[in-house]
């Protein structure tokens, strides 16, 4: 019995040895889903939208490196590559990033562009009577779930 116990303890720690020094593909041929992150924001705060990838990875904590900008009401997203740090989490999950919007006013409608492995999807941020909708308009590969987000 004891010597099941010790193969189940090494089988375990190689397990995890193997995880956390696992090499995995950092370029960017991954689909991801957008949302908001919060459920309501204050008009002081920044709306945040939550991206992830729709694969998992051998670790939870790889994150994706993106560059936004914010142009009068035109949101640009583009998604480079996954961040692996040196240090990683041995449990399976998505990469994921959160997009800090830094917008002028909680009012109107934003046209958002994802860029995404070249292609470009659309989507719109539409403020009106105290929510905020995330719609999605053309898509291809960012899933962009319709969601609220309530203004205080």
């Amino acid at each position: 019995m004891k010597k099941v116990k010790m193969i189940m303890i090494l089988i375990l720690i190689s397990f995890f040895v193997f995880c956390c020094f696992q090499e995995e593909d950092s370029d960017f041929p991954y689909d991801v889903t957008a949302f908001f992150s919060q459920d309501s924001v204050s008009s002081e705060e920044n709306i945040i939208i939550f991206v992830r990838t729709d694969n998992s990875f051998s670790n939870c904590n790889y994150g994706i490196i993106y560059d936004s900008s914010v142009n009068n009401r035109e949101i640009s997203i583009e998604f480079n590559d996954i961040f692996i740090p040196d240090i990683v989490l041995p449990a399976c999950g998505p990469a994921s990033a959160y997009i800090d919007l830094q917008l002028a006013s909680h009012t109107g409608t934003y046209n958002i562009k994802f860029e995404n492995q070249g292609i470009e999807n659309t989507a719109e941020l539409v403020f009106d009577d105290g929510i905020c909708i995330l719609e999605a308009v053309n898509t291809t590969n960012v899933t962009v779930l319709k969601d609220t987000l309530y203004l205080k």
